[in-house]
Formats: structure tokens, sequence, C-alpha cells
């Protein structure tokens, strides 16, 4: 008979990032997991106790370019979870890979300089085309129904013409892009 799974103990970020050492230590345990996506797909996961849950999002814009090395970044969304038993600490393994030493800078053609990084294996970009074109479509899906929603509000006909040409023509573009290979 398989045993129910045990509660893991995993340590609130507060007590783990050196960002937040600084500020306040924290030894209470974790009870909620919270990903913080970027805009190129990348994520990251930090636990926080409830304490700290309202300052997980501060936390992370402040700290997200010191995580990746890059000047700039920015969260695109967070999602958040409660831990549950068998739970296993995300935020560990990465904090320590992220001591490793610093990347080296590769100046780019806009002047800015970024971390160097390695060509994403086919795998690689399948899995992050199947997680970026759920959340974009589902995304998009969601605001198109909102837009339908506009119609309670009376507009003019000149004011839905409009807004069914933005639509439509950035709709043409998207499908350009789509299908274009790019090497």
């Amino acid at each position: 008979m398989l045993s129910p799974p045990r509660k893991v103990v995993v340590p609130c970020v507060f007590e783990v990032v050196p960002a937040a050492r600084d500020k306040e230590l924290c030894e209470n345990p974790a009870e909620y997991s919270a990903e913080f996506v970027l805009p190129d797909g990348r994520s990251f996961f930090l636990e926080f106790c409830s304490a700290h849950l309202p300052k997980a999002s501060s936390l992370a814009e402040e700290w997200v370019e010191e995580i990746f090395g890059e000047p700039g970044l920015r969260i695109a969304c967070a999602q958040f979870n409660e831990l549950m038993p068998g739970y296993i600490s995300q935020s560990e393994g990465f904090l320590a890979t992220q001591q490793q030493p610093a990347q080296q800078f590769a100046p780019q053609p806009n002047g800015r300089a970024t971390a160097a990084r390695k060509p994403l294996t086919v795998v690689e970009k399948k899995a992050l085309f199947r997680r970026l074109a759920n959340q974009r479509v589902n995304k998009t899906l969601d605001l198109l129904k909102l837009i339908g929603q506009l119609g309670k509000y009376e507009p003019s006909d000149e004011q839905k013409e409009r807004i069914v040409k933005a639509i439509e023509a950035r709709w043409e573009t998207a499908k350009r892009n789509l299908s274009q290979k790019v090497t």
C-alpha cells in the first residue's frame, strides 16, 4: 500500500534570497509557490510564506535582473499556487544555479549588452512554442470576448468598423508571421 506524500518543509524565499535576506529574515515555512514568467517565455519559481506572499511580485520585479543577469527584464505574468504534500522546492535548485559566475555579455546592434545564450534545442523550441502558444491564444481569446462585450456600450458604426479593421489588420500580420519559417 502506498503511503500518502509527506509534507515537505520548504523555506520561505525571504530566508533564501540574498536581496530579501538583507531586509528581513523569515523562519516560517513556505505555503505558496509563485511562478514568474518573462515576456520571452523563461520563468522562475519562488516560494513564500503567507506573511510574505503580498511582497512576492515586488521582490521578483526587484530581483529579476539579478537572477538572469540581464538589464531591463520585466515580468510578464505571475501564477500563485498553494503548496501541496509532496511538493519539491523549485527555488532552491534554481537559485543555486544562479550563484555561478556572472555570464559574459555580448554587445548587440542596438548598443545594449545582453547575456550570450546557447541556442535552444529542437525539443526546447517545441516545448517553448507549446507553452507560449497556449498562453497567448488563451489571452487573445479572452481579450476578443471582452472586445465583443463593448457592444453593450452602444458604439457608433464608425467605432465598431475601426475596431474590426484594426483587429483584422493585426490578424493578417500575425498569420503571415506564423507561416514564415525563421532561420
